[in-house]
């Protein structure tokens, strides 16, 4: 928040004003316990605390006449030398000192908590699924992008929902996963780095056949393609990035990482969701994607299976996709031990 506080945020003005009183408060301690006990009466006596004015202040009237007073002698004179105000002694000054500075702390604690904004977290789960469950994740996630809300926190985490237990659902097809979870940060930051990482991967590639943001929705046509026989099945990615403000598993470069942060983001209800991205390639049925393919468009995804990625003919020495059941340039079969390779 800028303007008047001047770039600084609630929680650090907080601090400032904390400090401040207690640096305030040593003052009144040097000054004198005597000083601050009158000086603590008379704020709470005099001002809109509501409390009672010790110093009744009542004045004798008539002046040197010996008739009429409460004594027959007249040399006391003028005011009287006795004071109705109570002086605590230091220790009870002291307690009322401390006390005072633990309130304004926790005090000045809660007030940051309260005007500070909240902090958000920013989630990538990537999922890399092979040919066993390809045209089931397509289909479902798709099914979602055509007849989600994407107008509402609650058909956000409705959506994400959905996605997350079709991957979870597929998870014997896993090849490849990321899982990543940054450390918590302000609004403003958190939608940089959501909209970065979405960016991304919907960079990642060309024709885009369905999106649906923001309520609005487009829908093309795939352009002409043909599935060619060196790419095998093929393989489809897909990238859920959530914002939100509940606590998200750390993640890590495992399937159990990548499997209990989609878990959490299948938890996740309304209030907590901020942003809600599911990004998935190839999305058309004549688009393969080998496993070949795979490493070289997400470099940034770690294999957990024997099974994919570039291998080399034992026969011809000619590299290919390790889906394949023989060698696209010499026909030879592929045995185990080039798919170990």
């Amino acid at each position: 928040m800028t303007g008047w506080l001047g770039g600084r945020s609630w929680r650090a003005w907080a601090r400032r004003g904390w400090v401040w009183l207690a640096w305030a408060l040593g003052a009144l301690l040097v000054v004198g316990p005597a000083g601050l006990a009158s000086r603590v009466l008379a704020q709470s006596t005099g001002g809109s605390a509501g409390g009672s004015d010790w110093g009744g202040g009542s004045s004798s009237s008539g002046g040197g006449s010996s008739s009429g007073g409460w004594s027959g002698s007249s040399s006391s004179g003028g005011s009287s030398g006795a004071s109705n105000a109570y002086e605590p002694p230091m220790w009870a000054q002291l307690l009322i000192a401390i006390a005072f500075m633990v309130f304004l702390y926790f005090f000045f604690t809660w007030l940051a908590r309260v005007t500070s904004p909240p902090r958000i977290v920013v989630s990538v789960a990537r999922v890399a699924v092979d040919a066993r469950a390809r045209r089931f994740v397509q289909g479902r996630l798709d099914e979602l992008a055509r007849t989600a809300d994407t107008r509402s926190t609650a058909g956000l985490s409705a959506l994400l929902r959905a996605g997350s237990n079709a991957l979870i659902a597929s998870r014997l097809a896993w090849i490849y996963v990321s899982a990543q979870t940054r450390t918590p940060e302000t609004p403003e930051a958190a939608r940089e780095h959501h909209k970065r990482i979405t960016d991304d991967a919907r960079a990642r590639f060309r024709h885009e056949l369905v999106r649906h943001a923001e309520g609005k929705k487009t829908v093309e046509d795939a352009p002409l393609l043909t599935a060619r026989e060196h790419e095998g099945e093929g393989t489809v990615v897909v990238t859920l990035v959530v914002a939100a403000t509940a606590k998200l598993p750390r993640g890590g470069e495992t399937a159990e990482a990548a499997d209990a942060l989609l878990a959490s983001f299948a938890t996740l209800g309304a209030s907590e969701i901020k942003a809600v991205e599911i990004v998935w390639s190839p999305a058309a049925e004549t688009d393969r994607m080998s496993t070949d393919e795979l490493e070289t468009h997400y470099p940034d995804l770690t294999k957990i299976t024997a099974v994919g990625g570039r291998v080399f003919c034992a026969h011809c020495g000619g590299p290919h996709t390790a889906e394949l059941a023989k060698c696209p340039h010499c026909g030879a079969p592929v045995r185990a031990a080039e798919k170990d390779a």
